[in-house]
């Protein structure tokens, strides 16, 4: 029983449950490099579906800070009106990315946090719902 124990503890260590989210990845950078409170900048959320499912009816909705005015979003090279998008099916390994493009208010080195979440429809046996959620934080570090 111990070596039950033991052994199963040894493979959950090395080979480590993966929820199926965890294979969807988000990565967010942001233009110019330092955010000055004040002045525009643009923030390129990029994601990519690393499972081995196509996501149906895809939908990415952003959050943006308190402080943050919005100017523009762009999408697949075209402007959005709505912090909702419809992404349709992501292929499996299909990515994409969004221009967010506004104007920072807020203290110096405070912190602003954007959000994002993909609600999506997995399953090949029956529809399965699924959400991924990030969060990119970043903090002006000097004003106009």
């Amino acid at each position: 029983m111990i070596l039950t124990l033991a052994t199963t503890l040894a493979i959950l260590h090395f080979f480590p449950f993966k929820n199926f989210e965890d294979n969807i990845s988000f990565n967010a950078t942001v233009a110019p490099r330092e955010i000055v409170t004040g002045a525009p900048s643009t923030l390129v959320i990029e994601y990519r579906n690393g499972t081995k499912e196509v996501l149906r009816k895809a939908k990415l909705h952003l959050k943006f800070p308190d402080h943050f005015l919005l100017q523009t979003i762009i999408m697949n090279s075209k402007e959005v009106s709505e912090n909702a998008m419809d992404l349709d099916d992501i292929a499996v390994g299909g990515a994409g990315e969004v221009h967010v493009k506004g104007v920072m208010f807020g203290d110096v080195n405070g912190k602003q946090t954007f959000g994002s979440s993909l609600v999506f429809v997995h399953g090949t046996k029956g529809d399965v719902a699924g959400t991924k959620n990030s969060l990119y934080t970043f903090s002006p570090v000097h004003s106009t």
